[in-house]
């Protein structure tokens, strides 16, 4: 199945549009757009690093 194919299947867009869409969101949120602070917004951010690596070691662990 094709990249297209797969993202019509899982009903994603485009890695380089969710890039654009998700930088859009942090420039809103870091000008104050939306009722959450800098703060929150980091940790928020680095919960999801931490938790994107953590998935990534299992699935490397799975693969052994």
């Amino acid at each position: 199945m094709i990249y297209e194919e797969r993202l019509i299947t899982l009903g994603l867009m485009r890695l380089d549009r969710r890039r654009v869409r998700s930088n859009l969101l942090e420039v809103k949120i870091i000008n104050g757009y939306y009722d959450i602070t800098l703060d929150t917004f980091l940790n928020l951010m680095m919960q999801e690093e931490e938790d994107i690596a953590k998935s990534y070691s299992r699935e490397e662990a799975n693969w052994i």
